[in-house]
């Protein structure tokens, strides 16, 4: 593994990567290890990236979280807003322009940001140990019928080009539960496809985690992908927690300007009630890019209708509004 400020063409690429009980195919990330509660904690994780011109901007900054044996939490946000980052940091896994990287990942006590190449190498030799090509076929069939109905024997003979991007998505999930993780990061994993296929492979995943009992950090930019699918949705805007709590409260019930403007900006399904009144989809004014963002106060103060005179001087902490739901907005805060 190459650390912070040296190039890592596996990692921009998302070829196969192996660190420990870490695997990266594609748009998973695995954790291959038995586990018992709280699988995965995040504490204080924060990146930033250098420009060719000298600047930082910060990717991640202070990103904190946990996730239970067999949950499923969801990663909201429009494109730039830490997602990706968040996905491959986790294991270390810099751009050859990150300048900065510092926190914790903690995988059952251990930092995988800790971890050595010899570390890596060992993971690569377990992953890869089946010997014999009657174990490897019978192996590929059992681990093909765990995401296909039918036709196992035809998928396995076929090349990319003979699929179906439902089908050659399903091959990509079949690499990533092979070697029997218990966690599961997937980066839009439904990116591309039609509605109908997003829901299919939805189904898979809900599949696996009944079979196999798989905690997930599900990423994605469509909130309707979330319901009734995760148990928890987290929020990222500019790198930052904006919002977390249950899926039923975060879609029922956003609090943070940013996480209702999302929403809002999700057309309307047919069938589904609309306002007649509304003419044009509603859109959140301005961009998440760095050289947009206020160097000082919120973030999201520049683009949001809710804003007030503190939110240009001063950055919001997170406010526990019950139990299982924190938001990071002034309104919210006892005075």
């Amino acid at each position: 593994m190459n650390g912070p400020g040296s190039s890592n063409q596996a990692s921009e690429n998302y070829l196969w990567f192996a660190l420990e009980d870490v695997c990266l195919v594609r748009f998973a990330v695995l954790l291959q290890h038995a586990c018992m509660g709280s699988i995965l904690e995040v504490r204080d994780l924060r990146v930033a990236y250098g420009s060719r011109g000298g600047d930082t901007h910060q990717a991640l900054d202070g990103i904190s979280f946990c996730l239970e044996s067999g949950e499923v939490l969801g990663i909201l946000g429009e494109s730039g807003s830490g997602k990706s980052t968040l996905a491959t940091s986790i294991l270390g896994l810099f751009r050859g322009n990150a300048v900065v990287a510092s926190g914790a990942v903690l995988f059952e006590g251990r930092d995988l940001l800790q971890a050595n190449p010899g570390q890596q190498v060992r993971q690569v030799l377990a992953a890869h140990g089946m010997n014999g090509g009657v174990a490897l076929n019978q192996k590929t069939r059992e681990v093909l019928e765990t995401v296909f109905t039918e036709k196992t024997e035809r998928i396995a003979r076929s090349y990319p080009h003979q699929l179906s991007g439902g089908q050659r998505q399903r091959v990509l999930i079949a690499q990533a539960i092979a070697c029997g993780p218990c966690l599961v990061i997937a980066d839009e994993p439904t990116a591309s496809l039609d509605p109908t296929t997003q829901m299919e492979m939805l189904g898979v995943f809900r599949a696996l985690r009944r079979s196999l009992g798989l905690a997930m950090i599900f990423i994605t930019h469509n909130p309707a992908l979330l319901a009734g699918f995760s148990d928890r949705v987290l929020v990222l805007y500019a790198g930052r927690v904006v919002e977390l709590g249950l899926t039923e409260e975060v879609l029922s019930w956003p609090k943070h300007p940013y996480t209702r403007s999302l929403f809002q900006s999700i057309p309307v399904l047919p069938g589904e009630p609309r306002d007649a009144s509304q003419k044009k989809l509603p859109s959140i004014p301005g961009d998440s890019r760095p050289s947009s963002l206020p160097e000082a106060g919120c973030p999201f103060e520049p683009r949001c209708s809710e804003r007030m005179d503190t939110c240009k001087s001063q950055e919001p902490g997170l406010v526990n509004l019950s139990e299982t739901h924190v938001v990071s907005c002034f309104r919210y805060e006892k005075s």
